[in-house]
């Protein structure tokens, strides 16, 4: 019988409150708000989503054993939890932090970090900076190690190679990443490990060619398929409408949407041309859907015509690619707001989750 590659996919820890969205956004912000007040943008289309398992609150540990128990039935071996993490100080780490207390949840799980500036882009705001990203010295990364030891040495934390597995969203962002590098394998090593095992996002803004150093590649999608396998001339006119519609939809009474893609054509651009990852391993992603209209509106980027049987098609492809790291990590369980979420919702309910089951148990 054939090996196939785990299944892991993408968490956003975002549905809890925290004092920063509080001030950011309001008293009691959670990202459901966003969900809740997505409107139809045009004839058929679905939003707001529902979720058919009701509002949860990640805050409370019974919402996360929900969602394990639901991960297990699925075949879906794990989580990548987004870790927000800038000179010590933290957003969003509660979700996590709760797993971990409870050892005997059985799923596996990851980070990734989203190393990036929060800035006040949803809806119609401005570019206001919330949350700087930023890294620091030395004592710093020491302290951001310390910080994840214990994530770390859980059994239940994925490893390759006997390394911790650990996503860096913006690779080319880190000042100093020799430096990091050389500090965190140093610690884990002293905590039994072979190093930390480094992986690159492949973005929005393509392969980061000069992330010689990491261990391997996250295909993160639809960004790795739009920036790396689409048409040179789709890409460019894309490119073009992200920058120039937001400014025509500040003065025009009649929007228009900044991207949109058909699902077939994205799956048949990653499956003919396939991304040059350097000769290093890499995490293999893949999408079910795709639409930010909640948190964007016009100014949003919409991916049509996805159904269960495309994402069949595409999770297939990845699930049976035996050059990458042994993973495949789907964007995502709980994104709501982008609307590439795999948990239910109470329009196709369980379908997407039939698919990553049927494709998991056909061998």
């Amino acid at each position: 019988m054939e090996q196939l590659n785990e299944i892991f996919a993408i968490y956003l820890p975002q549905f809890h409150r925290i004092p920063e969205n509080d001030i950011w956004w309001g008293e009691g912000f959670t990202e459901w708000d966003n969900v809740k007040a997505a409107v139809p943008l045009y004839k058929g289309h679905q939003q707001p989503q529902i979720p058919l398992n009701g509002y949860y609150d990640l805050s409370n540990l019974e919402s996360i054993r929900t969602q394990a128990k639901i991960l297990r039935q699925y075949k879906i071996r794990g989580l990548c939890f987004y870790h927000y993490y800038s000179i010590g100080r933290m957003l969003l780490q509660k979700p996590a932090e709760l797993l971990l207390e409870a050892d005997d949840i059985d799923i596996e799980y990851f980070f990734s970090w989203a190393n990036h500036d929060w800035r006040r882009t949803w809806y119609r705001f401005n570019n206001e900076m919330l949350f700087k990203q930023e890294y620091g010295d030395s004592e710093e990364m020491l302290a951001h190690y310390a910080y994840l030891r214990k994530f770390f040495c859980d059994q239940r934390y994925k490893k390759i190679n006997n390394k911790p597995v650990f996503i860096i969203y913006s690779s080319a962002s880190i000042p100093n990443f020799d430096l990091l590098k050389k500090i965190w394998d140093s610690e884990a090593r002293k905590d039994g490990f072979d190093g930390i095992y480094f992986v690159s996002t492949v973005t929005g803004k393509g392969v980061d060619i000069n992330a010689v150093k990491y261990d391997a590649y996250f295909d993160f999608e639809p960004d790795s398929i739009i920036a790396e396998q689409v048409s040179p001339m789709l890409r460019e006119i894309q490119s073009w409408r992200a920058k120039i519609i937001p400014k025509i939809n500040k003065i025009l009474p009649i929007k228009i949407f900044r991207q949109k893609f058909k699902y077939y054509y994205l799956l048949n651009a990653s499956e003919k041309n396939k991304v040059d990852h350097h000769g290093k391993p890499y995490i293999s992603g893949a999408f079910a859907r795709w639409d930010n209209t909640p948190r964007h509106g016009y100014n949003a980027r919409l991916i049509l015509g996805s159904d269960p049987t495309l994402f069949k098609k595409m999770l297939n492809s990845r699930i049976h690619d035996k050059n990458g790291t042994g993973i495949v990590l789907i964007n995502s369980w709980n994104e709501w707001s982008e609307g590439s979420n795999l948990e239910p919702n109470t329009i196709d309910e369980y379908s997407y989750l039939n698919v990553v089951k049927e494709v998991m148990n056909a061998d």
